[in-house]
């Protein structure tokens, strides 16, 4: 049995960061669906159904695109925690590139990396 499942898996995408995510967010789901509005409960089978999709998917190239967008997106989110009493973290308004400074250093003018856009900001 556990070569035939071995044979099964071969080639597809498995387990990742993402789906064990998607796996605990529908786990939630589905406990806040019990004591609330049935649609939750919808939400949390539809979040199981894509895993599934996920997980068995032979398209690994768009698999680990998705699972390194999502850990990079939350390896910044990390990072931004642990430096939030240390740095303030600002948007360019008009590229929308993330800036940090470090806090403490009063109402400055603020100026890109990469466009040069100018603009204030309180540290």
């Amino acid at each position: 049995m556990k070569k035939k499942i071995q044979a099964f898996m071969r080639g597809r995408n498995g387990a990742d960061e993402l789906s064990k995510s998607m796996n605990f967010l529908a786990i939630v789901l589905l406990m806040l669906g019990i004591i609330g509005p049935r649609w939750i409960m919808y939400c949390a089978a539809a979040i199981i159904f894509l895993n599934y999709f996920r997980v068995l998917s032979k398209n690994l190239p768009a698999r680990a695109k998705e699972n390194s967008w999502y850990v990079k997106r939350v390896n910044n989110l990390q990072m931004r925690v642990k430096q939030r009493k240390t740095h303030r973290f600002f948007t360019c308004p008009k590229c929308k590139k993330t800036v940090r400074l470090p806090k403490g250093k009063g109402i400055i003018k603020i100026t890109c990396t990469s466009c040069k856009n100018k603009f204030n900001g309180k540290t």
